[in-house]
Parts: C-alpha cells; structure tokens; sequence
C-alpha cells in the first residue's frame, strides 16, 4: 500500500510481479493467464492451475481428462486416476478406462496421489499388465465380477462341475426314459415341434442381445441399468461360448484371445471329423448287401443319406454358435488401439490388452489364423449352405406348380426325408425356402458387422439400419408356414430394436436414473413375456392357422409378388 511501511503479500489466486507494487492483480482477469490459472499467497506469477485443470509441461493449464483427479495445482507428473481408469506413465496425459474392474486407480482415498498406475499399484490383487486386463498367475477372469478372481475350487470349478453333473444327470434320464419320451414326442408332436421353432427364435434373439451389450460396451456406450442388466447376465449362456464358464487361464496361465480363437474355431471342425470317423468306424453309415450289383447301389444310398443326415446337424448346430465364432474372428482383424505412454506409443488388440500389435508375432500369426476362419466361418458356412440348398429349389419351390401354397408344403414333405440339408427350409413357405440363410446373415451383420466400426456414433447407425432393414422384411414377407411363428418373430424384432433404441437414449444422456430403471425394468418384462410365448399351447391357435393358410392359398398364386 502507498505509504506503508512494509509490503503485505498478495492472496491466493493474485499476483504482483514487480517488488513494491502498489497494487495485487488477478489470475482470472489478467490476459497473460486466464480463468484457468491460480497462485498462492504472495505469488509473484500465477504458476498454478485451478481445480479441475492440470498443468502441461509447457506451463499450459489444460483440462482434467475423464476418469482423471485434478485438484488445484495439479502437473501432469502428479495427475491423480481414479478408479476403474488407468494412466500408462506419469508423461501420458491420456487416461483409459479400464475393461475390468480391477483398476483401482491412484487418488487420495487409496493411493498416493502423485503417482500413477504403473508406479503405484494401481490394480488389484491378481491383474496386472497395460489396463490391468491380464490376470496374473493362478487368477482367472470372473464374468460375474469382471475382476480377477483366486482359482481355488470354490471360485474356479464349484459352477462348472455343477453345470457337468446336471447336464450328466439329462442325459441319464433321457437314456433312461427313451421309450417314453419317444412316445410322449409321437402323440404331441405338433405341439413340440411349435414350441422348438419359438424357442429356437427366442435363443437366436437373445445371443443377439447379449453380443450386441458387449459390442456397445466395448466401443464405449453407457451399460443398461438394472433390472435388465442383471437379467442379461443370466442369460449369457445363450452366447454358447465356452470360455465363460471354464477358468482356461486356472489351467494355462496366458491363455489369451488367440488361444480362445483357436479352441473356438478348430472344436467345432473336430468335432465333425470325429462323428464321422466314429459314425464309419461303428458303421453307423449303413450297408446292404442284398445281392452284388443292388446290395452296392443300395448301399451307396443308404451311405449317402446318412452322411448328408450328419452334415444337415452339422450345419445346424453351426448356425447356433456361428455368431460367437465369427464374432471371435472379427476381434481379431479389427484395428489395433493406440494408447499414449508418454514418451511413446503402444499398439494392443482391442479384445485382449496382453497381445501387442507392434512387432508381435503373436498378433501376426493371429491376424493370418483368422483370415483363413473367416472364409471358413462367417463366409464359407452361410454360402455352403446355400449352395446345397439351392440344388433342391425346384423341389422346395416348384417354378411351375399348378398346385397352391399349401398343396406345395404338403407334396415337398419327401425332399425333406431324401435330402436331409433342406431341413433349414421345413418351416418356411415355399417361395422363402432360402430365409434361414438370410437369418443368419441378418445376425452376423448386427453381432460381427458392427466390429468393422471403431466408434460408438458409426456403430449405433450401422445396427439400426440393419434393425430396421430386415425388422420390414421381416413383416412385409412373413416367411414362416406358421402364422403365429411369423408373428411371435416379428415381436423378436422388435425386441432387439428396442434394446438398440434404449441404449441410444442411455448414451445421449436423454434418459437416467429412475427414468432409466423404469424402461429397463419394461425391457426385461418384455422379454420374460416372450419366455412365457415360447412355451404356450397353440393348439387352441391351429384353428386359426388352418383359415389362414386356406385363405393365403387361394390369394397367393405360383409367380406373385413375395409381398403379402
């Protein structure tokens, strides 16, 4: 002050740089500085940044990133993390978050705050690596947690072992009651194979369902609130994927995303050389000798028959797990994410933090392994099917068929016993005999497709406009013989869409807290109301079924357009 005897200090957040000043200015008006910078008592510069900002080594204040810590006067060297987000050097301004929850981050509640993941421990007992996401050495990865967990027994094989007895126990009774079961099966017949057609397209929506949360999620869209996401976790089975439910890294520690892509898609082309080799070697594929030159071509016959028996299963227990295999492909080929270390760059596979893409041989020889399942799985198994399918069109759908549409359903019933790979088409109207091909397309578009997009915004577009595309095929072209199937499928759509539209408003923050619940809460009512469709009698509904298709027939003639 003027005429004072001595100079009393600046206060926090002002300044005075010259000795003798008559007067403090201040850091968030001066233009040298800004809002963004602060000072403490009796600075002769604002050389701090406020709360919220850290600041860069080129003396910029920059704002806290995401999952980071920044409290006033906070360097990029003291940056603190939070939990669940990790930082991979103390030079990095990135932070990450994690895809587990085993990064307990580094601030003042737990962890010394002037340090970062890598320097302080930053994840928990057991996980360790680039975004914590390797478990260490007799840790296996929990999906119920998604941490890493201790393989004791109780963890690691009690679920397991419970799942082989009860499957265990299945089969003995099936074996057991065989006769009765075969004769419960003739007499209700009908109503079995309605009921498996609805289960079948409950299964194939809800492995949808599930895959797609996961792709969401790993592409950085918001996790749907509880109570449906509860309920999706008990439902993970419908993936089929194995490596969910056996702790493979309890057995071989480094048991990694190429380890699982090879398991997943070499089981499967095992497993058909084996019912092959077993079905030859028991002569299950069989031989008649009636006569020399007949007993030889009866013989031939019968073989051929039941080896395009065994492909017909093959190919449909393929198309159940299809999905899961090619989506393990699709991780594979996808680009590789860079992550800011500081002084450098470091390259990992998005699906498996623990596979470096600079330089790894492991990612190379992966890369290529999956290239070749790709025209095997997701390409070769569609296109197969199709082509042997296509062999018996004219028999599925008569181009010439004076016949109506029902009459058609009813003379091709031969076809399906002679040339078991037609059975895709059994439940379909003749001139839709191609539509479980299209199916299948429809669900690796919306499970693999979406992995050729790197961003939440292009994901989200490219699943709904799939969504909607095959959603109006779907009900302009009603494809099933079974009206109800047609309809029950429509209503499976629109399941799936609105899981797609749900999250969407999640990630537009348009939706949440109890307002979130709520919708969450109807998704899942939703979805237990198709539980219950699946297993309802429609007897009292083949009444109904049998005036449509009558009525169908005498609208729909040989050569019409494919809309109803």
């Amino acid at each position: 002050l003027t005429g004072a005897a001595s100079c009393e200090e600046c206060s926090a957040s002002y300044y005075q740089p010259d000795a003798g000043g008559v007067s403090c200015l201040k850091c968030a008006t001066e233009d040298e500085f800004g809002p963004t910078y602060t000072s403490k008592k009796g600075s002769s510069s604002c050389q701090l940044c406020v709360n919220g900002y850290y600041k860069a080594d080129d003396d910029v204040c920059v704002k806290c990133p995401v999952g980071a810590i920044c409290p006033e006067g906070t360097t990029l060297r003291t940056m603190q993390v939070d939990a669940h987000y990790f930082r991979f050097d103390s030079a990095s301004p990135e932070v990450y978050r994690c895809p587990t929850a085993d990064c307990k981050g580094c601030n003042s509640a737990n962890l010394p705050g002037n340090s970062t993941n890598s320097t302080c421990g930053g994840c928990s007992q057991g996980s360790e690596g680039p975004l914590c996401s390797l478990c260490s050495s007799g840790y296996f990865l929990r999906d119920a947690s998604n941490a890493c967990t201790f393989c004791s027994a109780e963890n690691a094989w009690v679920g397991p072992l419970l799942v082989t007895i009860f499957l265990g126990i299945v089969i003995a009774i099936i074996y057991k009651l065989k006769d009765r079961l075969t004769r419960f099966y003739t007499t209700h017949e009908t109503t079995l194979a309605a009921m498996g057609q609805r289960f079948t397209a409950f299964f194939v929506t809800m492995q949808i369902i599930l895959l797609l949360k996961s792709n969401h999620e790993d592409v950085g869209g918001k996790s749907m609130p509880d109570p449906y996401i509860s309920f999706l976790q008990h439902m993970t089975f419908f993936t089929l994927d194995a490596v969910q439910f056996v702790p493979f890294n309890c057995i071989s520690h480094g048991f990694n995303h190429f380890d699982t892509l090879i398991l997943e898609t070499m089981a499967p082309i095992l497993l058909f050389i084996t019912a092959v080799v077993a079905a030859v070697s028991s002569r299950k594929v069989k031989r008649y000798s009636r006569g020399q030159a007949a007993g030889k071509s009866a013989g031939k016959v019968a073989s051929s028959i039941d080896l395009h028996l065994l492909y017909s299963h093959a190919a449909q227990a393929i198309f159940l797990v299809l999905p899961t295999i090619s989506r393990r492909i699709g991780q594979s080929l996808q680009a590789c994410t860079v992550y800011d270390a500081g002084d450098d760059v470091e390259l990992y596979l998005a699906a498996d933090h623990t596979i470096s893409c600079d330089g790894s041989g492991t990612y190379d020889t992966m890369f290529i392994y999956a290239m070749a399942m790709l025209f095997v799985y997701p390409i070769g198994v569609p296109c197969t099917v199709l082509v042997m399918m296509s062999a018996f069109r004219h028999e599925l759908n008569p181009p010439d068929a004076v016949l109506d549409e029902e009459g058609v359903v009813r003379d091709r019933v031969p076809i399906f016993d002679a040339e078991p790979i037609t059975a895709f088409a059994k439940i379909m109207r003749p001139r839709f005999w191609w539509y479980e091909i299209f199916n299948m397309v429809r669900r690796l578009a919306l499970t693999c497709g979406a992995l050729a997009f790197s961003s939440l915004a292009s994901t989200t577009v490219w699943i709904l406009v799939v969504c909607i595309i095959t959603l109006v095929v779907e009900r302009e072209s009603q494809p099933y013989i079974d009206p109800f199937l047609s309809a029950f499928t429509y209503c499976l759509h629109w399941q799936i869409l609105l899981f797609v539209l749900v999250s969407l408003l999640l990630d537009a923050q348009m939706t949440q807290d109890v307002d979130a619940q709520i919708i969450s809460l109807c998704l899942m009512l939703a979805n237990v109301g198709l539980v219950v469709v699946v297993f309802v009698d429609t007897r009292t509904e083949k009444h109904i079924r049998d005036r449509v298709l009558t009525a169908r027939a005498t609208l729909v003639q040989p050569g019409s357009s494919w809309i109803d």
